[in-house]
């Protein structure tokens, strides 16, 4: 080939260096996604989120003066003792409205968290009771699934406490930053407080009850009554 041809020989362009632009965009595509799993899984860490088109917590408006925070401490030395008790006005997990408030009737409130192992033992036996014995007409028996989190055990409460058979009680869910238990005292779980006709405290306890169904019997019936109460533990 002469070096006139050679001269009129088109140049070949140089290929540029570096990854194809395709792969490139699906892996920022994926990445972006994966971020956004991360991010949801994180937000509905505190349990807040629905699950099977049920909220596991509600909001809650909580009235008047919190009682003192519960220590373990036989019931006549508390220091909530004959404290009037806060008024509460939340959800239950269908949305309906229920409130404790003084309404004239003594109230026992069972506090339980869905991870709490005391809890779960203690729910199947308050099922179990509630099976075989009717709640004395003069007292109101309600529940409050609180300190709620989809990333313990257990969850969510909604199904737990159905499953048990509680749902059939009054039931008050707890905001995601637990405000009712809060303004009970935040005792241990299962936290107990009871109120009486005036919604003043008569009795607050904490920990697992023994497993004897007679220990609810005798604290409602006490209640209803206007007797004192005495701690089933002790």
């Amino acid at each position: 080939m002469s070096a006139k041809a050679r001269a009129r020989r088109p140049r070949t362009t140089k290929r540029q260096s570096g990854l194809p632009l395709f792969p490139i965009v699906i892996t920022v595509v994926v990445v972006a996604l994966l971020a956004v799993v991360v991010i949801s899984a994180i937000g509905d860490d505190d349990g807040s989120g629905d699950d099977g088109g049920v909220a596991q917590t509600r909001p809650v408006e909580v009235a008047g003066t919190p009682l003192t925070a519960f220590a373990s401490q036989p019931i006549s030395e508390d220091t909530a003792l004959g404290a009037a008790a806060p008024t509460v006005s939340g959800q239950d997990f269908t949305g309906g409205t229920v409130e404790i408030a003084a309404d004239g009737r003594p109230k026992a409130i069972a506090f339980v968290a869905h991870w709490c192992g005391h809890c779960r033992a203690e729910v199947p036996r308050l099922a179990d009771w509630l099976d075989d014995n009717d709640v004395p007409d003069e007292i109101d028996l309600i529940i409050v699934p609180t300190s709620t989190s989809s990333a313990q055990p257990n969850y969510p409460p909604s199904e737990w406490l159905g499953d048990a058979g509680l749902d059939v009680l009054p039931t008050v869910v707890d905001s995601d930053a637990s405000e009712v238990h809060v303004a009970f005292g935040a005792g241990g779980f299962p936290y107990w407080v009871l109120l009486d006709a005036d919604h003043e405290v008569v009795a607050r306890m904490s920990g697992e009850f023994p497993d004897d169904p007679e220990v609810y019997t005798t604290m409602f019936d006490a209640l209803a009554a206007g007797a004192p109460v005495t701690d089933p533990r002790s």
